[in-house]
Order: C-alpha cells, then structure tokens, then sequence
C-alpha cells in the first residue's frame, strides 16, 4: 500500500497468539486488544487524520 494514499488504519505492533488450536475472535480481539492498549502511549500519533483520532 502506498503511503501517500489514504487509508482507515495503520499496524501499530505484530502480536502473536500462543501455539495450539484457534483460540477464536473474542480471544484474538482481548489480545490485541491488550497489545494496543500497552503500546498505545509509545506511539506519535501526531499527524492523525481527524477521522482516526
């Protein structure tokens, strides 16, 4: 994707999920969510479009 094009959303972190069976969407969301949570202040976030801020 060309970083002059727009765009809704940007990779903040790449989080793994522990090895074994799928753990399912409500445990990979509480993952990253808790990943984004963590990193959320290390991130400089700011020349947000207005729409993601």
């Amino acid at each position: 994707m060309p970083c002059d094009g727009g765009y809704q959303a940007e990779i903040l972190a790449n989080s793994g999920l522990p090895e074994g069976d799928c753990p399912g969407d409500a445990r990979v969301d509480e993952t990253a969510g808790d990943t984004c949570c963590a990193l959320e202040g290390s991130y400089a976030a700011d020349d947000l479009p207005g729409h993601m801020k």
